[in-house]
């Protein structure tokens, strides 16, 4: 379900709009599927390992925005509020960690959002040269109660996390843009940024994991109670300068442009007051030590490009980037969330093109290559490595895929999609668009790729004078066969050797190591087959008159 309900009045830049939206779902999920069970005939493409998993998720919310502008001034607010709801159950390694119940666990997720953004802009004279000063905030609040748990068919039997989240931020920022000479721009500015944490666990001993087992004995369980070791409060503050040179030294049709600046992204409040594992212990039933996160990790990015306009009707840019991120989000199979990576560097060029040689004819070609990889040494990455090639160890061929390296995982090399539209502002239009992805390094040693992403997408419809649009969209019209999206971990399921080696059903050699990391493979899914959407939308406006919905079709008699 999904509905939206909007009041406005005034224009987008002098007036003031309240939206209303809501939105429910459930759902089962063929989730990601090992690839080799494909191979083996054990299920369709849209088959599943675990048929339950599936999710039911809500999402209601409320914003409004106003704003005013004047000769030399104007201004834009908005606040939002918003109640989410998510109850999902996965299982991404199957049988690897539980080789009775499965792997499946459920990630719990109930929140309320508060925030506001402002931003006020004056338009003034710097030394006679047009300028423009801009200042304002964001600030957000969030209040989350958040779980990650065991289950079985949906039944949950533990919790390796439960806690009470509330986290904070507000930002101030602003910039100067001056225009020094017709040939020469710049713009300067700086961000800062204000975050808080709080923790609290609600784990209780009673649902805390079974870890292990005193004396080997099933009477004796070992559970790892964590809660009041992994709560706590943190912060952090950053401030962020950009900078950026706009030079234009023949004419009104050529841009070259210079870019710098600092980002962030922040990081899961939970890993920032974690002080031990909630997953595994020491040998001597010792608490696993783990390095706490910081709250923000920045990132640093330039780019140098031309943007021209000299060939009639075609507008292309140019741009040579590069970025580099203290620490890059990886995605973990045994949890299924992102987890706080190594440094990581991206240096990649981008080019675009967007060209109308008629008033109901455009085309659209963009292309993008990048060279993605992680900055220094995993030593984690080779001491399991080194466990893998043991003599024991390596026939099982786990090895494959855990070597250390530098290959920033899923990053995509070359990434193409191209465009042709149809139509006016009013009547018919359609377009074609085609999307390519290029293969992808799944580990970060190269040794998985991912296939090649190939898709076409199509798109028919007719405006109305009114503002009113009907719309049908086609998806993957040619039915590709590729994986939408595609990892590479260890992982289990009953009909792999390993896996009866691992639990005594046959007398083969093996080691730990072989048995905790599992059958090395792509996993993926696939896209999803040809589908439809039929959209029929506009605004409803008491003082004017419905569309004709039978104008569409009413021909042009060519031969009157």
């Amino acid at each position: 379900m999904n509905a939206v309900l909007r009041y406005s009045r005034g224009t987008e830049v002098d007036g003031f709009g309240v939206t209303g939206m809501a939105y429910a779902n459930r759902w089962n999920s063929t989730d990601q599927i090992p690839l080799r069970a494909l191979d083996q005939g054990l299920i369709s493409r849209w088959g599943a390992i675990d048929p339950t998993d599936g999710a039911n998720s809500t999402r209601f919310s409320l914003s409004a925005h106003w704003d005013q502008k004047s000769d030399n001034h104007y201004s834009h607010v908005d606040a939002y509020a918003i109640h989410s709801t998510l109850q999902m159950y996965s299982n991404f390694t199957y049988f690897l960690t539980n080789p009775i119940l499965g792997d499946q666990f459920r990630q719990f997720d109930r929140r309320t959002i508060l925030g506001s953004n402002g931003i006020h802009g004056i338009q003034f004279n710097l030394a006679d040269n047009p300028s423009e000063l801009r200042f304002g905030y964001q600030t957000r609040w969030d209040d989350i109660r958040v779980g990650l748990g065991d289950s079985y068919r949906r039944a949950v039997y533990d919790h390796l996390r439960n806690d009470l989240v509330t986290e904070g931020s507000l930002s101030l920022l602003s910039d100067v843009k001056t225009k020094w000479a017709p040939w020469l721009t710049t713009i300067a500015g700086a961000r800062y940024d204000y975050y808080w944490a709080s923790v609290g666990g609600y784990q209780t001993p009673a649902d805390a994991p079974i870890v292990g087992y005193l004396n080997d004995s099933p009477l004796q369980p070992i559970k790892l109670y964590t809660a009041p070791y992994n709560s706590g409060n943190s912060s952090a503050q950053l401030i962020s300068p950009k900078a950026s040179v706009i030079l234009n030294p023949f004419d009104d049709k050529t841009d070259f442009y210079l870019n710098f600046g600092r980002g962030f992204h922040s990081t899961d409040a939970r890993g920032t007051v974690q002080n031990f594992s909630t997953n595994e212990i020491n040998d001597d039933l010792s608490y696993v030590w783990v390095a706490k996160r910081p709250l923000l990790s920045p990132s640093t990015a330039a780019e140098v490009g031309v943007k021209t306009k000299a060939i009639d009707k075609l507008e292309s840019a140019l741009t040579l980037f590069w970025i580099q991120l203290r620490s890059e989000n990886v995605f973990s199979g045994d949890t299924g969330n992102t987890v706080f990576g190594p440094p990581s560097r991206r240096i990649g060029i981008e080019f675009t093109n967007h060209y109308r040689p008629l008033s109901w004819l455009s085309f659209e070609g963009d292309l993008t290559m990048t060279n993605a990889r992680f900055l220094g040494f995993d030593k984690d990455q080779a001491l399991l490595y080194q466990q893998l090639i043991q003599p024991t160890a390596l026939p099982w061929g786990t090895f494959l895929g855990n070597a250390p390296g530098n290959f920033l995982i899923n990053a995509a090399p070359i990434i193409a999609t191209t465009t042709l539209e149809l139509g006016e502002a009013t009547g018919w239009f359609g377009a074609l668009k085609y999307r390519y992805i290029g293969p992808r390094s799944l580990t970060e040693d190269g040794y998985f790729k991912s296939p090649a992403i190939g898709t076409v997408n199509a798109r028919l419809g007719y405006r109305w004078k009114e503002g009113w649009k009907l719309q049908l969209d086609i998806f993957n019209m040619f039915n590709s066969r590729s994986q939408s999206i595609a990892y590479a971990y260890g992982s289990l399921i009953p009909t792999d050797l390993l896996f009866r080696a691992c639990n005594g059903l046959v007398n083969l050699p093996v080691t730990a190591a072989n048995c905790g990391v599992g059958v090395m493979n792509v996993i993926g899914h696939p896209i999803e087959p040809v589908n439809w959407r039929l959209t029929f939308g506009g605004p409803i406006d008491f003082d004017a008159k419905l569309p004709d919905l039978t104008e569409p079709f009413k021909l042009v008699k060519f031969w009157e």
